[in-house]
């Protein structure tokens, strides 16, 4: 039996992070939380229509603090009209934040949509026995629950997987009594009004990780909190929320995370057994191209040796599209196949492999050229936009190299004065956005961090002067 995924949760003053390790130990998943780049994904609105694009019919609504969003459809409705929609994706580059009205409350176990109707399974829990136990168990957390139309709208969500009747019942009622929440809140509102908050960052990580994941958190009131939270709520998390000593080092640095993200960012991907890929950022599309080199399988022009290579790769593209939270147009350039049927094969191949990704993946097929075009959805920025400078600079992001320094500087151990060489934008970053959590850290080491002019350098230039 394979060990279960693994989810690390690190969190420093400035900014949080998850990274979630598969069964197979390799690093599937990471995600990153940072002051000054404020995320309204999963908020419900009770907001106005501000105009209507009568081009493309889509509606502008006025947020409030998350400023103007786009819902694609305007429908219906017309300026000064108000409406609650949900944040599915936030905004970026100079687009605002995307909305739906079909807001979703989501649970562990349990999802459920506004305006939808039947029940859905989440495409990860699969045709087998298994999925009829579960539905047979919701049959009876619906009976038992009495929770009138709540049925209609209703998703089993993967991590399912390890539950029963009763955790799903319990689901049940707190989606009840948050419809019912919104519900009543929307009478009373005035538009913008929020209706509806989030979880914070770190407990989603938690709520969405696989199925009898193990979890691990350097941040002890967090691990309280889960701890509690599991007892009550989420039975098969029980036997995996540990604490994880910060005295004892990075906890990424000692899961061997902080290595695997710094390959998460490279342009290169070697492929176990020779080749590599190649991925590179347009304004249009992401492009993935399988390069065989002096691959084992690939080196010679065999159809079979290709196609190997070929499905290694097109595994391992997978991989690197949810890691690297790639979203909107992807194009995957294999190794010239001949038969069309390993082309087909290549495709259904990818099709399985993206199954598992919880952000709506659809793999489109392939052009007569033999490329393979998947889209997969915006919700987040991608890895490279919260690590690196634009436009594919070598520099880091000026917030991502302040919050290396904080880091570092927490790390330091010894007699002295900490200080720090940074450059005028890394020095913006941590005297604007980043300001509170230096003076958390300058509280933390008891004395303030000195930060004077220098060249970014990774790791960061952090030292205690005597």
């Amino acid at each position: 039996m394979s060990e279960p995924a693994e989810l690390y949760l690190d969190s420093v003053p400035g900014e949080r992070r998850a990274a979630l390790v598969g069964e197979d130990g390799r690093l599937l998943k990471v995600s990153i939380d940072r002051d000054g780049r404020a995320s309204h994904l999963e908020t419900i609105v009770r907001a106005r229509v501000v105009r209507v694009d009568k081009q493309t019919g889509a509606a502008f609504f006025d947020l409030g603090p998350a400023g103007e969003g786009m819902l694609p459809k305007a429908g219906k409705l017309t300026e000064g009209a108000a409406a609650s929609v949900q944040v599915v994706r936030d905004a970026h580059a100079a687009k605002g934040p995307a909305l739906t009205r079909n807001y979703q409350l989501a649970e562990r176990y349990l999802a459920w949509t506004f305006g939808r109707r039947g029940v859905e399974v989440a495409r990860a829990l699969g045709q087998g026995k298994r999925r009829a136990e579960l539905e047979e168990a919701l049959a009876a957390a619906l009976d038992a629950a009495d929770v009138g139309d709540l049925a209609e709208g209703l998703l089993l969500r993967a991590p399912a997987l390890g539950a029963d009747a009763k955790t799903l019942e319990r689901d049940l009622r707190r989606l009840a009594e948050r419809r019912a929440a919104i519900r009543a809140a929307e009478e009373r509102a005035t538009p913008p009004a929020t209706l509806e908050t989030p979880p914070g960052f770190l407990e989603r990580a938690v709520r969405d990780a696989p199925a009898g994941a193990r979890v691990a958190t350097d941040d002890r009131a967090l691990h309280q909190r889960l701890k509690a939270r599991v007892q009550a709520d989420w039975p098969d998390l029980a036997e995996g929320i540990a604490f994880f000593d910060p005295a004892r080092g990075a906890l990424f640095d000692s899961a061997g995370v902080s290595d695997a993200l710094a390959e998460a960012t490279a342009r290169t991907v070697d492929l176990v057994g020779g080749g590599r890929l190649v991925i590179d950022r347009t304004e249009a599309l992401i492009a993935i191209d399988v390069d065989g080199g002096g691959s084992a399988d690939g080196g010679g022009l065999k159809e079979e040796a290709v196609f190997r290579l070929n499905r290694r790769a097109v595994e391992e593209a997978a991989r690197q599209i949810r890691l690297r939270n790639l979203s909107g147009l992807i194009v995957i350039d294999c190794v010239t196949l001949k038969t069309k049927g390993r082309i087909k094969a290549l495709v259904e191949h990818l099709r399985a492999k993206v199954k598992a990704d919880p952000v709506k993946t659809d793999v489109l097929g392939a052009t007569a050229a033999g490329l393979i075009e998947v889209t997969r959805q915006r919700t987040a920025p991608a890895l490279d936009e919260l690590m690196d400078a634009p436009a594919g600079a070598p520099r880091p992001a000026a917030d991502a190299q302040a919050v290396g320094i904080l880091r570092a500087a927490l790390a330091l151990k010894g007699p002295g004065a900490p200080v720090a060489c940074a450059s005028k934008p890394v020095q913006a970053a941590l005297k604007g956005p980043l300001a509170e959590a230096k003076a958390d850290v300058d509280r933390r080491l008891g004395r303030p961090l000195e930060v004077r002019d220098g060249a970014d350098t990774v790791p960061p230039d952090v030292i205690l002067e005597r």
